[in-house]
């Protein structure tokens, strides 16, 4: 089987504008999370096209708590740029001066597909973003200054597309993606600008009691937020009744530039690698990314 074929809408290619541009612009965006404990390597690489607006290719890797970061302008309807290409169907590039990093994904499980969900707040007078996530065993390596260090770790992609933009689409969100032996769990909790909570997601993999189940859909989650308010405990419900608590452990992060300098609301974005204490489920580790609007200019 081929790795696209495998990736199936994770390797959605991209769309050029389906309409006449209005609004907000129509974005394609592409992005794989990444955590490797054993050799304290974390990082994405996030990527953001669009026909009608500038578009973004970052790649933010930290490496033994050492932050390198490349981002850069990326052309319509591509996620290739001048030192970052990310392939749908197939390995992640970065070749700068001084930072290179190669990166190979295998897709974990099943595909969770949140469109069907109604969750991520639509724009007034378009269609919602259509958004699919899967768990991932990346491979790889990262090299600053001359020393490579190996990558061997999980994370996630995550594929959407439609009309976005975040400062007006929500206040606060968690986005959530974790990985264990043996199931994965991806969830996302937003606040409205209205004042309402939205939140969703799915397990996905082997259930916990030991029975084949391939998804299962989040019907609710609670965060305890730590001192610094990063993710202290997790709490999710499932629709089959289960539930689990998911102890934080320290974690290392970057901040996650997905705006342009502008007076204005603007999004502000945070991502902190952690591993996870889930009593009988085990450990395992996540990608959390904490955004909120920043309303004060």
């Amino acid at each position: 089987m081929s790795v696209a074929a495998q990736w199936g809408p994770l390797a959605e290619p991209i769309h050029d504008e389906p309409e006449v541009p209005s609004g907000a612009p129509w974005r394609d965006n592409a992005f794989l999370s990444f955590f490797d404990q054993d050799h304290a390597v974390c990082g994405a690489v996030h990527l953001s096209t669009s026909p009608s607006a500038p578009g973004r290719a970052r790649a933010s890797v930290v490496v033994g708590g050492r932050l390198a970061e490349i981002v850069e302008p990326l052309d319509a309807l591509t996620f290739t740029g001048a030192a970052i290409d990310f392939q749908l169907d197939g390995p992640a590039h970065v070749r700068d001066v001084d930072f290179a990093l190669e990166l190979s994904s295998t897709p974990r499980f099943v595909a969770a597909d949140y469109t069907v969900l109604d969750l991520i707040p639509p724009l007034p007078g378009h269609a919602p973003l259509v958004h699919y996530q899967q768990g991932a065993d990346v491979s790889g390596w990262v090299e600053l200054d001359g020393t490579r260090t190996p990558i061997v770790g999980r994370g996630f992609r995550d594929r959407t597309w439609g009309r976005r933009d975040e400062s007006a689409m929500f206040v606060e969100y968690l986005a959530f993606g974790a990985c264990f032996d043996e199931w994965d769990l991806t969830l996302v909790k937003f606040l409205d600008p209205d004042g309402g909570t939205r939140v969703g997601g799915y397990r996905m993999g082997g259930y916990r009691h030991g029975a084949d189940v391939d998804i299962e859909p989040i019907v609710d989650a609670h965060v305890t937020r730590s001192a610094s308010g990063l993710l202290g405990v997790l709490d999710v419900d499932f629709a089959g009744g289960d539930h689990a608590t998911m102890r934080a452990g320290p974690s290392v992060g970057f901040w996650a530039p997905m705006g342009i300098e502008q007076q204005g609301p603007a999004l502000a974005a945070y991502e902190e690698c952690v591993t996870l204490d889930a009593a009988d489920l085990g450990r395992g580790t996540a990608v959390v990314e904490h955004g909120v609007v920043r309303r004060l200019y």
